[in-house]
């Protein structure tokens, strides 16, 4: 929020963006492969996180391509 209050260049809010989207993707992928080895009260739980940070990567992506003028995903 910081870095769009200070109005920053495109050209480095799609940097900050695309950090953060895969940084998110990265999160996603370990919580996919936590998934498929838990059983459980665990595996219900990773279920509804892996539901957030899909949809939150995918965010994050999605502004990432926008910032660099591309179509989203």
């Amino acid at each position: 929020m910081s870095a769009l209050r200070a109005d920053l260049p495109r050209a480095e809010m799609a940097g900050f963006a695309g950090a953060v989207a895969a940084a998110a993707a990265e999160f996603n992928a370990e919580a996919y492969g936590n998934l498929r080895t838990a059983s459980g009260d665990e595996r219900e739980e990773l279920d509804r996180l892996t539901d957030l940070t899909e949809s939150l990567s995918e965010l994050w992506s999605d502004m990432h391509a926008a910032y660099l003028g591309q179509q989203p995903s």
